[in-house]
């Protein structure tokens, strides 16, 4: 295996550079969410299709939330003895 050593390049470069986000303001200037997925070309009839396109294992499955919900109590307990 030929192994070649890398150089820094001295360039700022963002660390997710293939996806494009926008700020909170930006979705509150276009009108809020709805307006503002519509201008991206995002429509609410293509989410029943785009979830079944998504692996099993990228939803929770039904005892995961209240496993994570518990956890989080836990900590937050940790934290303030009140609660």
């Amino acid at each position: 295996m030929k192994k070649t050593s890398i150089q820094p390049s001295g360039e700022i470069q963002p660390s997710f550079f293939k996806v494009k986000t926008h700020s909170i303001a930006d979705i509150l200037i276009a009108g809020g969410a709805t307006v503002f997925a519509a201008k991206m070309g995002k429509k609410w009839e293509n989410l029943p299709a785009r979830l079944k396109d998504f692996q099993k294992e990228a939803f929770l499955t039904d005892e995961e939330p209240n496993l994570h919900w518990n956890r989080l109590k836990i900590v937050l307990r940790k934290l303030n003895p009140i609660i």
